[in-house]
């Protein structure tokens, strides 16, 4: 059999392949332009290479390099030598690894994670708690655990240090409080394309630059793994089946979803007041979204459960609905996307369908890079106050094609993100490099007894 270098490829191949070259190299040109202007705090730097559609994957989606910065953040750059990173060591009675930063970051302390799994709660990755949890249909973990065996297992043995995890919504840790070491996690603190450059800059570091990203947060960050697929990504591949042509949707904006918004989660609300109740519901956003647009005519919004933290019922106006399902939802042209315990689980197959997202810009970033999302290209932005739904829509229907375009750069990030044929293989390349990097943070010592 003849081998492929001893045969001359086709005029069609050789002409992809050099193409193919010379579009990476103008890509490369325009990042190296867009870095030197991040670099220099330029204002108008705010806006990635990727806000531009020329017709190809390379152009409008962030490369793997990118994504790896992006999902790694703090901990893309490896130690500069041995003396600095994460000392742990193993201890022999119980198997608990207790992980204890180096002199640079003053201020963090030792902390011990075993491998029971539970929520909001850092554990390291072991095969016999995760599979048991997996398979277990009572345990409310059992898809993180089903996405960490499948993307972790194998890889906790050839790397022979603890892989750190937290599942769950908080941003801490109940056990360990605030963390400063490597821990993979659903999502982080979105922060500034700037931010992210300043972190992810160097190609090793001897002192960890920090970061205040949203809440005025000061923690190093946590690593981005691809966690709880199954809430955040499996109605994706409904949205073909209910999605219908933009011309024949509703001219209005629709929110319905759970109270569960930060601001909800301090307990149940006194409710014996009228004004009570009404300056609760302003706190919350989504109470907030409701209760303003009760009697508009281009913005649908319920609440479909409160858990208690407000009455149904707000200064005479029903704020609880019931429950709509995606078929429903895809019926209007603009769907509202808020942010709950951390990043919205509707927004990706919001994005993807032939509805225009509508949100406030992302405070939490997921494997979805929602912070990579550019506004004006990929959703419609709102205000936090959430005071400009109506304007915002009224916008989207004096432009129906500017806003079927931003519908369609949604639509196009999913694809690119999981259906381009190239996906699948470049997420795994990317799991890959995460976990390289990810131990090189790391150094054994020695065991405890």
């Amino acid at each position: 059999m003849l081998s492929i270098a001893n045969r001359r490829l086709p005029w069609w191949i050789r002409k992809i392949s050099a193409f193919t070259v010379i579009l990476s190299i103008h890509l490369r040109i325009r990042e190296w332009i867009y870095l030197s202007r991040l670099e220099a705090n330029e204002p108008d730097a705010d806006y990635p290479w990727w806000t531009d559609d020329r017709g190809w994957r390379l152009s409008r989606f962030p490369s793997v390099e990118q994504r790896v910065k992006h999902y790694m953040s703090n901990w893309y750059a490896p130690p500069c030598d041995s003396t600095t990173g994460v000392r742990v060591s193993k201890w022999s009675r119980d198997g608990t690894w207790v992980a204890k930063p180096t002199w640079y970051e003053l201020g963090t302390s030792s902390i011990a994670a075993s491998s029971a799994v539970e929520t909001d709660t850092v554990f390291y990755a072991a095969a016999k708690p995760i599979i048991n949890c997996t398979y277990s249909p009572t345990n409310n973990l059992r898809f993180y655990c089903r996405d960490a065996r499948d993307t972790l297992l194998n890889a906790t043995v050839e790397l022979d240090i603890p892989i750190l995890m937290q599942f769950g919504d908080l941003d801490y840790s109940l056990k360990q409080d605030k963390v400063d070491i490597p821990v993979l996690k659903k999502y982080r603190n979105a922060m500034s394309l700037q931010e992210l450059y300043a972190l992810t800059s160097q190609k090793c570091y001897r002192g960890r630059p920090r970061v205040a990203p949203s809440f005025l947060d000061r923690r190093l960050q946590p690593i981005i793994w691809n966690l709880n697929s199954q809430r955040h990504y499996a109605r994706l591949a409904a949205v073909s089946k209910f999605d219908i042509p933009w011309e024949n949707k509703t001219d209005m904006a629709v929110f319905y979803g759970n109270l569960n918004d930060h601001d909800a989660n301090q307990g149940s609300l006194q409710m014996n007041q009228f004004s009570l109740d009404v300056d609760k519901c302003l706190e919350l956003p989504r109470c907030r979204l409701v209760l303003m647009h009760n009697s508009s005519e281009l913005v649908d919004a319920k609440l479909t459960k409160t858990f208690g933290r407000v009455p149904d019922v707000v200064a005479g106006v029903r704020v609880v609905g019931d429950r709509r399902k995606m078929d429903d939802l895809l019926q209007y042209k603009a769907l509202i996307m808020l942010e709950g315990n951390d990043v919205s689980s509707g927004l990706k197959w919001g994005l993807l369908s032939n509805s225009v997202v509508m949100m406030p810009r992302p405070k939490f970033s997921s494997w979805a890079m929602e912070d990579f999302l550019v506004p004006w290209v990929h959703y419609v932005p709102l205000e936090e106050s959430l005071n400009d739904v109506e304007r915002k829509m009224e916008w989207i229907l004096d432009h129906p094609k500017e806003a079927q375009e931003i519908a369609r750069r949604g639509t196009l990030w999913m694809n690119d993100l999981l259906y381009d044929p190239i996906s699948d293989t470049e997420n795994k390349w990317i799991n890959q490099e995460i976990l390289w990097r990810y131990k090189a943070h790391f150094r054994i010592s020695s065991i405890d007894s």
